[in-house]
């Protein structure tokens, strides 16, 4: 241990490498690792399939919007972005 002024010990990065850690918390760690990457990967999965039903409504709304009745389609087109940025804040 050394000190760097001040009254907190300081460890050098060799010490704490050779601190043995046991192997059931590498195996705990392993566990979390994976969980943590399925679940970056469902994060993903989750905002293409948001983003790709988006998309069919809009696609479903300019198909039957009339011409005249742009305001209703904007107002529309405000829902659904509204209704995303509400999923995506639930994870």
């Amino acid at each position: 241990m050394s000190q760097d002024g001040s009254n907190h010990p300081r460890f050098a990065e060799e010490d704490l490498l050779a601190i043995p850690i046991p192997d059931a918390v590498l195996s705990v760690q392993k566990k979390i690792d994976a969980l943590v990457k399925e679940a970056i990967e469902a994060r993903r999965e989750s905002a293409r399939l948001l983003d790709e039903a988006k998309k069919t409504v809009e696609d479903m709304m300019r198909a039957l919007r009339p011409e005249g009745e742009v305001d209703a389609y904007v107002r529309s087109r405000h829902i659904v972005d509204s209704l995303s940025r509400s999923f995506l804040f639930t994870f």
